[in-house]
Protein backbone atom coordinates (compact mmCIF):
# COMPACT_ATOMS: atom_id res chain seq x y z
CA UNK A 1 0.00 0.00 0.00
CA UNK A 2 1.42 3.40 -0.96
CA UNK A 3 1.96 6.28 1.42
CA UNK A 4 -0.95 8.10 -0.22
CA UNK A 5 -3.31 5.14 0.24
CA UNK A 6 -2.29 4.74 3.88
CA UNK A 7 -2.81 8.45 4.57
CA UNK A 8 -6.20 8.41 2.84
CA UNK A 9 -7.21 5.49 5.06
CA UNK A 10 -6.12 7.45 8.14
CA UNK A 11 -8.26 10.40 7.03
CA UNK A 12 -11.24 8.04 6.90
CA UNK A 13 -10.46 6.23 10.15
CA UNK A 14 -9.40 9.16 12.32
CA UNK A 15 -11.28 12.13 10.86
CA UNK A 16 -14.29 10.47 9.25
CA UNK A 17 -13.44 11.96 5.85
CA UNK A 18 -14.27 9.83 2.83
CA UNK A 19 -11.17 8.46 1.15
CA UNK A 20 -12.38 9.39 -2.33
CA UNK A 21 -12.60 13.00 -1.15
CA UNK A 22 -8.84 13.10 -0.54
CA UNK A 23 -6.53 13.78 -3.48
CA UNK A 24 -2.89 14.81 -3.69
CA UNK A 25 -4.04 18.39 -4.20
CA UNK A 26 -6.45 18.45 -1.24
CA UNK A 27 -5.61 21.42 0.95
CA UNK A 28 -5.74 21.00 4.71
CA UNK A 29 -7.56 24.29 5.12
CA UNK A 30 -10.37 22.94 2.91
CA UNK A 31 -11.02 19.97 5.20
CA UNK A 32 -12.54 22.04 7.98
CA UNK A 33 -10.81 20.12 10.77
CA UNK A 34 -9.91 21.82 14.00
CA UNK A 35 -6.41 22.05 15.41
CA UNK A 36 -6.96 19.30 17.99
CA UNK A 37 -8.13 16.87 15.31
CA UNK A 38 -5.15 17.82 13.17
CA UNK A 39 -2.70 17.16 16.01
CA UNK A 40 -4.31 13.78 16.72
CA UNK A 41 -4.17 12.97 13.01
CA UNK A 42 -0.47 13.82 12.85
CA UNK A 43 0.18 11.56 15.87
CA UNK A 44 -1.70 8.78 14.05
CA UNK A 45 0.57 9.32 11.04
CA UNK A 46 3.66 8.99 13.22
CA UNK A 47 2.27 5.77 14.67
CA UNK A 48 1.20 4.35 11.30
CA UNK A 49 4.58 4.97 9.69
CA UNK A 50 6.64 4.29 12.83
CA UNK A 51 8.34 7.64 12.71
CA UNK A 52 8.85 10.14 15.47
CA UNK A 53 9.58 13.74 16.10
CA UNK A 54 8.44 15.18 12.80
CA UNK A 55 8.74 18.96 13.11
CA UNK A 56 5.31 19.71 11.66
CA UNK A 57 5.40 23.29 12.86
CA UNK A 58 8.66 23.94 11.05
CA UNK A 59 7.49 22.60 7.68
CA UNK A 60 4.68 24.10 5.60
CA UNK A 61 1.95 21.52 5.10
CA UNK A 62 -0.60 22.96 2.73
CA UNK A 63 -1.64 19.89 0.75
CA UNK A 64 -1.83 16.14 1.14
CA UNK A 65 1.06 15.96 -1.33
CA UNK A 66 3.19 18.05 1.06
CA UNK A 67 2.38 15.63 3.87
CA UNK A 68 3.27 12.59 1.75
CA UNK A 69 6.63 14.10 0.81
CA UNK A 70 7.38 14.85 4.46
CA UNK A 71 6.38 11.37 5.63
CA UNK A 72 8.40 9.68 2.88
CA UNK A 73 11.42 11.82 3.74
CA UNK A 74 11.28 11.01 7.44
CA UNK A 75 10.67 7.30 6.84
CA UNK A 76 13.76 7.21 4.61
CA UNK A 77 15.86 9.21 7.08
CA UNK A 78 14.87 7.10 10.05
CA UNK A 79 15.57 3.91 8.14
CA UNK A 80 18.96 5.23 7.10
CA UNK A 81 18.06 5.40 3.41
CA UNK A 82 18.13 9.15 2.96
CA UNK A 83 20.72 10.53 0.55
CA UNK A 84 23.68 12.16 2.19
CA UNK A 85 23.85 15.95 2.19
CA UNK A 86 25.08 17.09 -1.22
CA UNK A 87 23.71 13.98 -2.96
CA UNK A 88 20.16 15.28 -3.18
CA UNK A 89 18.93 16.24 -6.58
Amino acid sequence: MSTFERIRKLFADKLDIKEDGITLQTRFDSLEIDSIDLVEFLFAIEEEFRIKDIPYRDVPLDTVSDLIALVDRFVAEQQGNAPAEGERS
